[in-house]
């Protein structure tokens, strides 16, 4: 009995964590879009910081570039991204 009212307890806890998680990124990737109406946009943008973004790059890996990108705009779609960096 008292495993099973555990079990519902923690099941309930993850349904609530999943909730409150979703919420936050769909905030966050609405203010993304926001901001950032086009690629073109996003694009010019990064390219404002591209000579740092190409440093990591080739420093560090296509990754670590990815994830500095990422970090400097939240929200913003990985394939995009990828995109971005790559054309860098």
């Amino acid at each position: 009995m008292l495993v099973a009212v555990a079990a519902g307890v923690a099941v309930g806890a993850s349904a609530v964590v999943a909730v409150v998680t979703g919420r936050r990124n769909r905030n966050t990737r609405d203010g993304f879009v926001k901001q950032f109406r086009t690629q073109e946009e996003f694009r010019k943008a990064v390219a404002a910081d591209g000579d740092r973004i190409r440093s990591i790059r080739e420093t560090q890996s296509e990754m670590a570039a990815i994830k500095a990108v990422r970090d400097e705009f939240p929200g913003a779609p990985l394939r995009q991204v990828i995109q971005v960096v790559r054309a860098l």
